[in-house]
């Protein structure tokens, strides 16, 4: 997601409509959920991690269950990794670190606990996430991120009336 994305919550896939259709977040699905710390606050994150998964990540590289999460380098910093049947792209960079920070690309292993879930944002540098304030409640998620509504241009941004027209109804991956 980039800034200035409105998007859709599907707030019944993982409720159910009266029940019926109920589901659990799966991993590489993106998620709204209460900040944990300030529950008033909503927050979108990837699901990396259900209960009883084993997460580490070593030099940038995410690790589940031992095993190591397929990614490729599409530029220095960004990399496409897929979980599940989800295919996305994280970005290990910022503005003033065109590389690796190995303070923040590193985590030792940790295991979910049940009724939990292990979040990271797709910019693995910026922002919070289960690294910082550990696991969220899976009666915490509010919905899935669904479409992409709308998607204004961030000032200085080159769009036709402002609008991000390709990411105009985007199905989330």
């Amino acid at each position: 997601l980039l800034p200035v994305d409105h998007i859709f919550v599907n707030k019944l896939s993982y409720t159910g409509f009266f029940g019926i259709g109920k589901s659990t977040p799966e991993r590489g699905e993106i998620v709204v959920f209460s900040f944990p710390n300030e529950p008033t606050k909503d927050y979108i994150k990837r699901v990396i991690g259900v209960a009883g998964d084993k997460i580490e990540i070593q030099g940038g590289q995410l690790i589940l269950n031992g095993r190591v999460i397929s990614r490729k380098g599409s530029e220095e910093g960004v990399f496409d990794e897929e979980l599940g049947d989800h295919k996305y792209s994280v970005v290990w960079k910022d503005q003033q670190n065109s590389g690796l920070d190995s303070k923040a690309a590193s985590m030792s292993a940790v295991v979910v606990p049940d009724g939990k879930l292990f979040v990271l944002g797709d910019h693995r540098l910026k922002g919070q996430d289960s690294r910082g304030w550990g696991f969220i409640d899976t009666k915490a998620v509010k919905g899935r991120a669904s479409l992409i509504w709308f998607s204004g241009a961030s000032s200085g941004e080159s769009a036709l009336f402002g609008i991000r027209w390709s990411r105009v109804f985007a199905i989330i991956k």
